[in-house]
């Protein structure tokens, strides 16, 4: 092995995939389901490392947990 610093440079943190089943269970009925890809995008040729894979990760998770949060208040908004 050569010394030196090694760095990886990616166009992209990677995607995930979330798939959300929202049930009754009262009575067992599927009220809702939801399917979503995203792809990181933030990290275009930037160094890759636990720090910025995780950055990514959190970036997607936030974004899907807030759009979540915005659909069940404008349901709880409407009228019965």
């Amino acid at each position: 092995m050569t010394p030196g610093i090694n760095a990886t440079v990616v166009s992209s943190a990677g995607s995930a995939t979330l798939y959300l089943e929202l049930w009754d269970s009262v009575t067992n009925t599927l009220l809702a389901c939801a399917m979503v890809s995203q792809a990181d995008q933030q990290f275009e040729g930037r160094v890759a490392d636990s720090v910025t894979n995780r950055q990514a990760a959190d970036f997607i998770l936030k974004s899907w947990a807030d759009n979540l949060v915005n659909h069940l208040k404008a349901a709880r908004s409407r009228p019965l």
